[in-house]
């Protein structure tokens, strides 16, 4: 039972029903940037992933992401896809949160709320009481901080996303007291209470491939308000 189903019900956004799965349950996940952790995938119930991007319904999980299809880091046509089948066969059980909490602290690593799609698009106390109640860390990233329905206790567990599009000003005016996570295209303007991404810097110095200096779940900066830390910048693509 390496994947399980903590949530399915309506998108806030799209008005598309949508499902929350957790992978790497019981096997570790293979994944140079994050290291080992939970991952969570949020898909839509009915529509293949590469049809839902192609029809545009991918709103109803990724919302107005101005990195949605060309730009997105995530490779959808592999565990998105692997993961939605799976789930159209009957292969992944749903649990009640807390049998999702014994599993995820038997399994003693930390979180990542949103290995594809938004975690904004579901429910906050959900989010909430499996943090808590395991205790390991987590990291979580959210764009739809500017949206009217957006639930902004997400921020306590979320980084806010910015960029070009959507940005720090911008954020400051509607939630002034959120973390957020920064898309730049280099570290030259860092402000006062920004860092730059600790898991970068060794492509740059040792070449492409080499070892990444943290991963995330050593690093664990990315976890909202829940932490007391500085925002995070990312170089571009990185």
């Amino acid at each position: 039972m390496n994947s399980i189903l903590l949530y399915e019900g309506a998108s806030p956004c799209g008005h598309q029903d949508i499902i929350v799965v957790a992978t790497s349950v019981t096997n570790s996940s293979n994944n140079d940037k994050t290291g080992d952790m939970i991952q969570v995938y949020i898909l839509l119930k009915d529509v293949h992933p590469l049809e839902a991007i192609k029809l545009g319904l991918d709103v109803a999980i990724c919302g107005n992401c101005p990195y949605r299809n060309d730009l997105c880091y995530v490779n959808v046509a592999f565990a998105a896809c692997m993961i939605w089948k799976s789930y159209q066969k009957g292969n992944i059980p749903s649990v009640t949160k807390e049998q999702a909490v014994t599993l995820f602290k038997f399994r003693g690593v930390p979180i990542r709320w949103g290995a594809y799609g938004d975690p904004g698009m579901y429910d906050y106390e959900l989010i909430k009481f499996i943090t808590d109640a395991c205790g390991m860390g987590h990291t979580s990233y959210t764009h739809q901080w500017m949206e009217p329905w957006f639930d902004e206790r997400h921020l306590e567990y979320s980084m806010a996303s910015v960029d070009h599009e959507n940005t720090v000003e911008k954020l400051r005016a509607i939630h002034p007291n959120a973390r957020y996570y920064r898309v730049a295209k280099d570290y030259s303007d860092l402000a006062k209470d920004e860092i730059a991404c600790p898991s970068s810097g060794d492509d740059r110095v040792m070449g492409k491939g080499s070892p990444r200096k943290v991963t995330c779940n050593k690093c664990l900066l990315c976890s909202g308000t829940s932490k007391s830390a500085k925002n995070v910048v990312i170089i571009e693509n990185d």
